[in-house]
């Protein structure tokens, strides 16, 4: 097999960026989020990690909410409609 050299193609771009999935460096100290179905060990890890990258500090706390045109609004594990996730918060 004999590979040719080819001209006039176009490189692709070194990295895609690509959205991620938390906001973690939108929060402003004092502001949360909430991942609904994230488990309080993987997103206390995360959180971690995210908070070295950018020099924040982040607590994260089990927690169940309701979904509201507002945004997630906490509420009692046997409301119906709750959904169990971790709220991550920016101290830092």
């Amino acid at each position: 097999m004999i590979i040719e050299a080819q001209s006039g193609v176009t490189q692709p771009p070194k990295r895609v960026i690509k959205r991620r999935r938390y906001p973690f460096d939108e929060l402003e100290i004092g502001y949360m989020f909430f991942a609904p179905g994230a488990k309080i060990n993987s997103m206390t890890s995360y959180a971690s990690t995210q908070g070295r990258r950018l020099n924040m500090k982040f607590s994260t706390r089990a927690m169940t909410c309701l979904e509201r045109m507002e945004g997630w609004i906490p509420c009692n594990p046997d409301a119906e409609g709750a959904v169990a996730g971790v709220g991550v918060w920016r101290t830092g």
